[in-house]
């Protein structure tokens, strides 16, 4: 399956979802236990490695939850889970290229660094995103861009972050009702 429909069909379920619920009540649905997921495609030490990385990129502060509460590893590997080869292997040589360094500066796989260790590793893949010369630098962009797609398109990310409240039925729309915009 390609990206694109990927997205398609994870969009029109949302939608689906959503355009459906508003319009009469189908009683309780199934509830994704994101906490309970087994990873398809990562292995569990990546898929916490993934987590944590989000995280730090997106994290849990007074305006909104972060992206573990979004759910972002899930995303992530559901979407890598239906990947092209290509593009799994370069997820997969860049969560290798992250632990060669957390191994070469910590003595410890990234997922066992403490939380300032995490936030150097992520700060050295970060720091230089315009110009990466090394494989972890060159996974961050990719990284951070998935995470920020993953969030953006979470219910949390869309209801509490960006304070979406479409996807709703409504009987009329009488359009806009400014005086200046109405026509005489």
């Amino acid at each position: 399956m390609e990206r694109r429909e990927l997205f398609k069909v994870l969009g029109a379920t949302l939608v689906a979802a959503r355009e459906g619920a508003a319009q009469h009540d189908h009683g309780t649905s199934a509830v994704l236990d994101i906490e309970g997921y087994k990873p398809r495609f990562f292995s569990d030490s990546q898929y916490r490695a993934i987590d944590a990385v989000a995280e730090i990129i997106i994290p849990t502060d007074s305006q909104s939850p972060g992206a573990h509460s979004a759910g972002v590893r899930f995303y992530i590997d559901t979407v890598l889970h239906y990947a092209d080869p290509e593009t799994q292997m370069k997820w997969k040589s860049g969560l290798i290229a992250v632990d060669e360094w957390t191994r070469a500066r910590f003595g410890k796989a990234f997922v066992d660094c403490s939380a300032d260790e995490k936030d150097q590793v992520v700060a050295t893949m970060a720091g230089k995103e315009k110009d990466p010369s090394t494989e972890l630098e060159r996974f961050f962009p990719t990284l951070k861009q998935m995470t920020v797609e993953a969030y953006s398109l979470s219910d949390v990310g869309m209801t509490q972050h960006f304070g979406y409240r479409g996807n709703t039925a409504i009987a009329e729309f009488r359009g806009c009702t400014h005086p200046e915009h109405q026509s005489s």
